[in-house]
């Protein structure tokens, strides 16, 4: 990877749980990446943790809904893959790579997919691996919303 890639947070309330993705966010990215976060509306306390963490910072004046906030977040992605994570998700290094070079090298290995997103279970700290069954991908009709790899071409049409 040449080039960082992109990181959309949305975010509302919640200020405890934001600042514990963005602490396993900062801890377990080895991989150069850059941040946006969108806020939707948070309280004022919880936008200036949140503001000095981002490379870019978007505080919308309400909460516009999740969708919403989103799209906008796309409006600022620059790099030919990015994330798209709620702030409910907490990453963790699993083996001798780091989760982020982990759906990279997928997204690599299936170049006709268009978007690749983690198990929620894992995320979320109940220990199991990141890659418990036989085979690394397993399709779904759907990509969930809740931490995804995708790629940006495809996404922005």
């Amino acid at each position: 990877m040449n080039q960082k890639i992109d990181i959309v947070i949305t975010t509302w309330g919640r200020e405890w749980m934001m600042a514990n993705c963005l602490k396993a966010l900062q801890k377990n990215t080895k991989t150069p990446f850059r941040l946006i976060i969108i806020d939707n509306g948070s309280d004022k306390k919880s936008s200036a943790s949140y503001l000095t963490a981002a490379d870019i910072y978007v505080k919308l004046d309400r909460n516009y809904g999740l969708e919403y906030a989103k799209n906008l977040g796309m409006r600022f992605v620059e790099s030919p893959l990015f994330v798209s994570m709620d702030n409910d998700i907490m990453v963790y290094n699993y083996k001798d790579k780091d989760w982020l070079e982990q759906l990279f090298d997928l997204m690599n290995k299936y170049p006709n997919y268009a978007a690749l997103a983690l198990r929620p279970q894992v995320l979320v700290g109940t220990g199991m691996a990141m890659f418990e069954m036989p085979d690394d991908v397993i399709p779904f009709n759907h990509v969930p919303g809740y931490g995804r790899l995708m790629r940006t071409d495809v996404v922005k049409g």
